[in-house]
């Protein structure tokens, strides 16, 4: 869980807190796996991109 925690740190670091987020209600609503009985299968980061800013899309990438 550590890198989780380290990659999530240096992503807002470059987008800022308000496009990222490990909050569980946002891992279930970007989820493909909706099933609360396994949330071992969700995200661990979501990360929403800034539109129209494509060079913090790509310093993500």
């Amino acid at each position: 869980m550590p890198k989780v925690k380290d990659a999530y740190k240096e992503i807002e670091g470059i987008i800022g807190s308000d496009f990222i987020s490990d909050k569980d209600f946002m891992k279930t609503a970007y989820s493909r796996n909706v099933d609360l009985a396994f949330p071992d299968r969700w995200a661990d980061i979501i990360v929403r991109p800034q539109l129209g800013n494509a060079e913090i899309t790509f310093k993500v990438i």
